[in-house]
């Protein structure tokens, strides 16, 4: 393996494993932090730096930006109202095409992927 793509598949690895160690707010209940989303597709995956990474499509109740959000629990539907809490930022990468089977580049403006810390109902989270 070469060190190019050694570095390439360390690095999503890395990214998650520092934004887990920075966590802040209670473990057992909800921060201010949290955010009411409503999901905009079922279970899904995007390509980033060549490591497939599962999630979810979704937005904010009350904003129209697009959300990947990163988490393995596959217990939601589309149009579920969630909350979540954890760290985003931009990045780009490849989404996969159900219609197609293939990933296909993300638009030239960057994503905004949230590694999901903590999910549930948004009935359960606290309301702003």
């Amino acid at each position: 393996m070469t060190a190019r793509r050694l570095i390439r598949t360390a690095v999503p690895v890395l990214a998650v494993l520092v934004a887990i160690g920075c966590r802040s707010g209670p473990s057992d209940g909800w921060s201010s932090r949290a955010r009411t989303m409503v999901l905009t597709s079922g279970p899904s995956e995007i390509v980033m730096s060549s490591s497939k990474v599962p999630g979810y499509w979704a937005r904010p109740v009350d904003g129209e930006d697009r959300f990947f959000l990163y988490t393995r629990d596959r217990s939601y539907e589309t149009g579920s109202r969630i909350a979540v809490e954890g760290p985003f930022g931009p990045a780009s990468g490849s989404e996969f095409h159900d219609e197609t089977g293939e990933y296909v580049r993300m638009s030239r403006r960057p994503v905004f992927v949230l590694v999901v810390w903590k999910i549930g109902r948004a009935e359960n989270a606290p309301r702003p």
